[in-house]
């Protein structure tokens, strides 16, 4: 059971990562090779070349361009209330889905966000293009050319659900507290990668990344550690590593509503969620509640599923 609860934890906090490494050998190779070519230039100054962007593809351009107003397979105008309905089978005794200790809740994660946007449990967004990520709690990334430090920066109105700002001190301490208290494995990966992280003010943070490794998924591993309020943590002594039902404010479209442990958990939409109307968001979180409904085998899901 440890073991399935130590891969669990590590594809939750490594998603980003993971979901980039299956490639076409040829196309790896070659991207691979365009990168170390890219880290030797530099401009005739002697500094190498800056990059800013409103998202980032390790492979080139973005589809979107930075004034898109929403994802071409959403549809803008789509109603929104009602609720869906999901079953899934085991139990669950967490709420907080980046422990080794107890089984997470479904859908538990998606309630965070990340300086790059992602949609539920991680999936990729937007679902129409490959290999692409979009700003959600920043507004621009900026990097030099050599992929060797990446800088974010963040929305200021972003916010948690409890109304409270997301900063740059909640993106550092997330990052922070990934290393001191989560998977070992996960921990000793990412100080050999990413060695240093900065404050830069309030809403900027910049991190820095080991000389002579491969630039592939550094910038997107970073931008998608998921932001917690470092203010609640302090507030409330919780440690990473435990199983809790209470958890720390998310800033994502959903808040939890209700848990009935190994039974049902109903999530909300959050009628003051602060990045509703941005483009990333127009067209999706469309529901008013996602309720998900936990059965002890396969075929009571099934039975469950014909009664409606």
């Amino acid at each position: 059971m440890r073991k399935v609860q130590d891969r669990n934890q590590a594809k939750a906090l490594t998603k980003a990562a993971s979901a980039r490494t299956t490639r076409w050998g040829a196309l790896g190779i070659l991207g691979l090779i365009t990168t170390f070519a890219l880290a030797s230039l530099v401009r005739a100054d002697g500094h190498e070349k800056t990059i800013s962007s409103h998202g980032y593809s390790f492979y080139g351009d973005l589809t979107y361009p930075e004034d898109f107003t929403h994802f071409n397979y959403v549809n803008p105008n789509a109603p929104k209330g009602g609720e869906i309905s999901l079953g899934t089978v085991g139990t669950f005794d967490s709420m907080h889905p980046y422990t080794r200790k107890g089984r997470a809740g479904a859908l538990s994660s998606s309630i965070y966000e990340s300086l790059l946007g992602e949609g539920v449990n991680g999936t990729s967004v937007p679902a129409d293009v490959y290999g692409e990520s979009y700003c959600l709690l920043c507004e621009r990334i900026e990097y030099d050319e050599g992929k060797n430090w990446v800088i974010f920066y963040m929305r200021p109105e972003a916010r948690f659900s409890d109304g409270s700002p997301v900063t740059a001190h909640d993106i550092a301490f997330s990052h922070n507290l990934l290393l001191d208290e989560g998977l070992k494995s996960y921990a000793d990966a990412v100080r050999k990668r990413i060695p240093k992280v900065e404050v830069l003010d309030d809403h900027t943070i910049k991190f820095y990344f080991t000389e002579g490794i491969s630039r592939r998924s550094l910038i997107d591993q970073v931008g998608y550690v998921p932001a917690w309020s470092k203010k609640w943590y302090e507030e409330t002594g919780a440690s990473l590593d435990e199983s809790r039902l209470e958890i720390s404010p998310g800033s994502g479209p959903y808040m939890v509503d209700s848990v009935d442990v190994n039974r049902r958990i109903v999530y909300k939409r959050n009628p003051d969620y602060w990045a509703a109307d941005l483009p990333f968001n127009v067209g999706r979180n469309n529901f008013d509640s996602i309720r998900i409904e936990y059965f002890g085998d396969a075929e009571a899901a099934f039975q469950a599923f014909l009664a409606g």
